[in-house]
């Protein structure tokens, strides 16, 4: 039976890329050796349509397919989180619906790019949390270098409080500004480690990496399954 996202996960999550063809098209073939080279890798978790999956280069419909296909290759060997992030609501809304039915753990879902305040953030998701229903577990997706939206430790934790379905708040390596405040909160702090970085060493190093879980680009899966256990207490 699935395992839904929840406080408790642990481990490495890799964020997929998305493969394309000389052409453009994504590489159906590519993904599916993705997918079998990561759990050899002995990941915990997978995540696609993120940010290093180049998921605003997709169409609603790719992003649809692209979502199926790699759930159905995984086949419920580790969970998998989709990133459902979409200027519009119900585009967002169905996308997430379509990866929860069709096996994800989870959705990851950014603040819309141009909010200003902290109280546009946190009307925005209480949008999205609303339309998708409190049973989806959803990850705050936190890049303000290319949303623009930033919001505080306190911001978020207004976020947790009004939405339990809200079970983890993914940040980039340059960002790690929330572990301590997220952890107390009993949130799974993913530190994610950016595509400019050349070795593992630099998510490794960070104290929530050991605390809870850790993603990593596709360069170093390996190493991370290997340095970081999944079977890690959070504090």
């Amino acid at each position: 039976m699935r395992q839904l996202l929840d406080t408790s996960a642990k481990g490495v999550y890799t964020i997929s890329a998305t493969p394309f063809t000389d052409a453009g098209d994504i590489d159906w073939p590519s993904a599916d050796s993705l997918v079998e080279f990561y759990l050899q890798c002995g990941v915990q978790g997978l995540t696609i349509l993120g940010m290093m999956g180049e998921a605003q280069k997709l169409s609603d419909e790719e992003s649809t397919e692209f979502t199926r296909h790699f759930l159905r290759r995984v086949d419920g060997r580790v969970p998998v989180i989709v990133g459902v992030s979409n200027p519009g609501t119900a585009n967002l809304v169905k996308l997430g619906k379509i990866a929860m039915d069709a096996g994800a753990c989870g959705v990851m879902v950014a603040p819309l790019t141009g909010l200003k305040t902290e109280a546009q953030i946190l009307t925005y998701f209480a949008d999205v949390i609303a339309a998708l229903g409190e049973k989806i577990p959803v990850i705050y997706q936190d890049y303000p270098q290319s949303t623009q939206a930033d919001i505080s430790t306190q911001g978020f934790l207004k976020i947790v409080d009004a939405h339990p379905s809200v079970v983890m708040f993914k940040h980039a390596c340059a960002r790690c500004l929330l572990p301590a405040a997220a952890t107390k909160r009993r949130i799974c702090s993913m530190c994610i480690c950016r595509s400019c970085d050349t070795s593992s060493s630099r998510v490794l190093g960070l104290p929530c990496a050991r605390k809870s879980c850790a993603g990593a680009a596709p360069f170093a899966p390996r190493p991370c399954a290997r340095r970081v256990p999944s079977s890690t207490p959070s504090t």
